[in-house]
């Protein structure tokens, strides 16, 4: 079902629609100590289909200043403004997080527990063991 919202911010009028994606969202974030909050509106499709891209539209990213207010409202129905940037996503690949490879080519590829989306190979736990003993016998050491 296609959804339309409003979003009014520093006297731009955005009209956005999740036409045939499967999420709308909103964003404020604010989470990098170095970087200033922003907000985000954009679209996605189904990003588990580990097969085919999905499209992905955006229509604001934009810095928040003190003082900056927005005003969001769901619509009955209306036109989208033209995103500002939309684009193909390739599909979601399972890969180390470390080395980047892909678990075709490694032999073992684990998947976080907490974030499903997370990975490490067996190569990269080899290493990590390897640089914890290291770290272990300076310790000793000092």
């Amino acid at each position: 079902m296609t959804k339309v919202y409003k979003l009014n911010f520093k006297g731009k009028e955005i009209i956005a629609t999740n036409d045939g994606l499967d999420t709308l969202q909103l964003l404020v974030s604010g989470s990098m100590e170095d970087y200033p909050p922003q907000l985000s509106m954009s679209a996605s499709g189904d990003y588990s289909d580990r097969e085919n891209p999905t499209e992905e539209k955006i229509w604001i990213i934009e810095d928040l200043e003190p003082g900056d207010s927005f005003e969001f409202s769901y619509l009955k129905s209306g036109v989208a403004t033209e995103p500002v940037q939309a684009h193909k996503i390739d599909p979601f690949v399972e890969q180390c997080f470390f080395c980047g490879k892909s678990k075709d080519d490694v032999e073992v590829l684990i998947e976080g527990k907490e974030i499903l989306t997370s990975y490490i190979c067996n190569e990269c736990v080899e290493k990590c063991v390897d640089v914890i003993k290291e770290e272990r016998e300076k310790k000793k050491n000092t």
